[in-house]
């Protein structure tokens, strides 16, 4: 998956980026990180290059979907959770509906 070089969420802008060796954590099982540290100050999504373009496009929906809560200050096992559920529920909805989602999109631009 070709990754932007950053996102606005919000008013926030995140540098995308590929993932480090110690990000990937000890057990090497860790897709994805979102660094969401406020105004004036770095956020930044990275993502996992050892995983396939299906599973990039996942993950940085699930980082996204991290950023965008990321207000509400939640940092535990509950936000996980939400996070899960909206990447499940997103994913399928963007990949069922193309049509609804470009009509979404260019809607949202005007």
């Amino acid at each position: 998956m070709q990754l932007p070089k950053k996102v606005l969420i919000d008013k926030e802008v995140y540098e995308v980026r590929t993932m480090t060796t110690e990000e990937h954590g000890p057990e090497n099982n860790i897709r994805g990180l979102c660094y969401s540290q406020g105004p004036d100050k770095t956020n930044a999504i990275a993502i996992s290059a050892q995983i396939g373009h299906k599973q990039q496009a996942c993950t940085f929906l699930h980082e996204v979907c991290h950023a965008i809560l990321a207000p509400l200050k939640l940092h535990n096992r509950r936000e996980e959770r939400i996070v899960l559920r909206l990447e499940e529920g997103l994913s399928s909805f963007l990949a069922k509906n193309p049509t609804l989602v470009a009509h979404l999109v260019s809607t949202l631009r005007a």
